[in-house]
């Protein structure tokens, strides 16, 4: 029988809305609504013009490559296939250095690739095919995404089911430790203190941290998770009864990661 409605573990269990994600679910449904108007301009554009060029060009902005398919002759399709087996790499180069130019560059390549290898006509079904590829394709990763939200769901309730055990098991065997034994030394103080000076420091004062790059290990909003954990470690277990400025501290690091600075 689960355990986890307990009142006397509540603190200690993973809260329901843990992944709810209510600014990534924001701007997810914004860059969703963005390429609906976008798909929507290059579906009304390959219906509506006679030029083939622009036709492919337009189908294009649907996915890298759709326009090249709209061209459908041989050197369009291999070109096609090519930049297909493309877009992981260019997603990598993205992920791994911050790249943003190259996702950009290959879907912006492919249609203007289709403009140039446009002939006198283009293949008409192919505004049906990409409209039904890219419906199914975003109902895929909808469905895999809620999918995947079921399992953490379930995954929730075993971890708090095992934190209500393991909380209960502590408070039965604990054993009051030695005193002094639990004291931290200068060293390890001045690292809090500096922590906490940084969480009380202005949300545009960037004094503590190294701004270097921000899409790998060094970004600001690595510098500033990292604060907030050491914050909250000391606290919950050298001073739990320590709230006031550390507390601030905390609160205040965490809606400087929400800043727009840190957010881009």
């Amino acid at each position: 029988m689960s355990t986890t409605t307990e009142q006397p573990y509540a603190d200690v269990l993973v809260p329901e809305d843990v992944g709810s994600g209510s600014v990534k679910w924001y701007y997810q449904r914004r860059t969703l609504a963005q390429y609906a108007c976008i798909a929507a301009a290059g579906l009304s554009v390959f219906y509506r013009t006679e030029n083939t060029s622009v036709r492919a060009a337009a189908l294009g902005l649907l996915f890298p490559g759709a326009g090249l398919v709209a061209v459908c002759t041989i050197p369009s399709i291999l070109a096609f296939i090519i930049s297909t087996g493309c877009i992981p790499l260019a997603l990598f180069a993205w992920f791994g250095c911050g790249g943003i130019a190259f996702p950009v560059f290959l879907w912006t390549g492919t249609i203007a690739l289709a403009a140039t290898l446009a002939r006198d006509s283009v293949l008409e079904s192919a505004g049906a095919i990409w409209v039904a590829a890219c419906t199914l394709g975003i109902a895929y990763v909808t469905w895999q995404s809620q999918k995947a939200n079921s399992v953490g769901r379930l995954t929730r309730q075993k971890r708090n089911d095992y934190l209500v055990d393991a909380v209960r098991e502590n408070q039965l065997t604990a054993t009051e430790p030695e005193p002094g034994s639990r004291e931290v030394d200068e060293k390890t103080l001045r690292f809090l203190q500096w922590m906490i000076e940084l969480g009380l420091c202005g949300k545009n004062d960037w004094s503590y941290h190294d701004v270097i790059d921000q899409f790998q290990t060094s970004a600001i909003r690595y510098q500033l998770y990292e604060a907030v954990s050491g914050l909250g470690l000391y606290q919950a277990v050298y001073a739990p009864n320590f709230h006031g400025y550390c507390s601030l501290a905390q609160r205040n690091i965490i809606e400087k990661s929400m800043t727009k600075k840190v957010m881009e």
